[in-house]
Order: C-alpha cells, then structure tokens, then sequence
C-alpha cells in the first residue's frame, strides 16, 4: 500500500500488543525491513519524538565518528536506504499523558520526507476517537481497510485502520472451524472446555492456538 501509517484499534486486553509482537518476528526473517518499536506510554515527546529516538539510539549505538542527534537523517544516510524500509511501531498511543501532541508529532512523521518510513499505531478506540479529535491528521495517507470498498470513502471522516475486536460467541464457531481446517486441528469445537473457548475469543490467542496445536505441532492436531 502507498499509506504511510496503520491504526489498530481494539478494547483493552484483546490482543493489539500480541498482534503487534507477531508482526515483528515476521518481519525480523526480512532482510529489507527494519523495524523499531516503542512503548507509546513511556514515549517522550519533549522537546520532541525524533530527539527522544535519537537520544535511544546514541545511548545504545556509538558512533567512532559522530554523535546521532537525528535518527531520520541517520536513516536516511544509509545505502540503499530507497529499497529497504522501517516500520515504527508505537504501541498503547493512549497510555502517554501527552497522547494529543504525540499522535501529532508521529502525523508529522508520517507526513515527513521519507518514503522508507511507516508507522504503525495502536490505541483503545474509544480513546482514538477522542485523541485524533484536536489533531489535524494528513488522513490521504492512512491505511484505510474499507476504502476499495466504501464509494464515498475520501469523504468520510477518517476513524481508524482497522478495529481487533473478540469474537462473540457465535461468531466463535465458525472462526474456529476456519482455522480447524487451514491448521489441521483435530479436536472439534464441542470437545473444548469452557475456559479453553472464553479464551479463543481473543483472535490472537485462537491464531496462536492453531499455530501451536495444529497438526504441524506436537500435538499432532489435538488441543488439550
């Protein structure tokens, strides 16, 4: 995609930090991805995110012949920087007590002179709606997941990327039977206990479930 920033929303204990944890051990078997990512409640913003990141980086990387006073710029000086690209990760954007200016200063990022650049972001919705709110986003160049499918999408207020939310229970059912087939599980969804289904609600969990227990796994497809 040419957007330059992803938002994933979804209530609290869901999964969006796990989701994001399985993206990274994706991406690390790449090697034409860098990615960074930060605890958006422990993030700095003063006098700005790109010095916060730029300190990081200089406290754990030194340089024999310069300091990095801009991590961007540092970026940018690598070769072959144009066929490669970093993904910043900012996880729990609402957990920082400066959650407004930092969502505008990641927007300036996204909105910045370089094109290896994204960002991914995460936040509980009902605090996204709030945050974004007094922010003046460069909405054209968010990921939007309905915006092929929406005709009026570019003049629809921009909410967020896409929303992780848990299973209902009957929605469970068939998520599980999706995954029983592409997985090989052998257990069928009646014979689950009832703690073992209340966690599978969690779509990260059921993805990870499938993953460990399928019949690939030890188990030979039978989940305990």
């Amino acid at each position: 995609s040419d957007a330059r920033c992803f938002v994933l929303t979804g209530k609290s204990a869901v999964g969006k930090t796990n989701v994001l944890l399985a993206l990274v051990d994706e991406l690390t078997t790449r090697g034409d991805v860098c990615v960074l990512a930060y605890d958006g409640g422990q993030a700095k913003i003063e006098p700005s995110l790109t010095g916060f990141m730029s300190q990081d980086f200089d406290n754990r990387l030194k340089l024999a012949d310069h300091r990095i006073e801009n991590i961007w710029r540092e970026i940018a000086g690598i070769d072959g920087i144009e066929q490669r690209q970093v993904l910043l990760i900012v996880d729990a954007l609402n957990e920082n007590p400066q959650a407004k200016q930092l969502l505008g200063q990641l927007d300036e990022l996204v909105a910045g002179p370089w094109p290896w650049l994204k960002v991914v972001i995460s936040s509980r919705p009902e605090s996204w709606r709030s945050i974004k709110q007094e922010v003046k986003l460069t909405e054209g160049l968010y990921f939007r997941a309905d915006a092929a499918e929406t005709a009026n999408a570019d003049h629809e207020p921009f909410v967020s990327s896409v929303q992780l939310n848990p299973f209902s229970p009957t929605e469970l059912p068939a998520a599980y039977a999706k995954y029983q087939a592409a997985f090989g599980i052998r257990t069928p969804f009646e014979g689950l206990g009832r703690d073992v289904r209340a966690m599978l609600r969690d779509p990260f969990n059921l993805w990870l479930v499938a993953k460990m227990y399928g019949r690939k796994g030890e188990s030979g497809g039978v989940i305990p």
